[in-house]
């Protein structure tokens, strides 16, 4: 990993950006409830093209997260549509029951 220095002048917000811009092996972020309105929302998922090895990205319980928004996100970084849970009832194959 590089060296990545503060830069006391920025917001935290900016930092994490930057952050994420500049580091080449992030896989993994958790801002789950952290209280992130739409805006800063946006100013991540700004972030996610440039952040080719992330794997996840929770942004659950931020009153700034909207179903809009989610979709967005998604395209942005050419995720799989969302798929339907769908319940599978028991099957019995050859006496089995799976």
């Amino acid at each position: 990993m590089g060296n990545f220095l503060i830069e006391p002048q920025k917001s935290c917000l900016d930092q994490i950006v930057w952050f994420m811009k500049k580091n080449t092996s992030l896989q993994h972020l958790d801002f789950t409830g952290c209280d992130l309105n739409r805006n800063e929302l946006e100013t991540i998922g700004g972030a996610l093209n440039k952040c080719g090895s992330m794997l996840s990205l929770h942004l659950c319980s931020n009153p700034g997260l909207c179903t809009e928004l989610v979709e967005i996100l998604r395209k942005r970084v050419h995720a799989m549509p969302e798929r339907e849970v769908v319940k599978i009832q028991n099957y019995t194959h050859q006496g089995s029951k799976i």
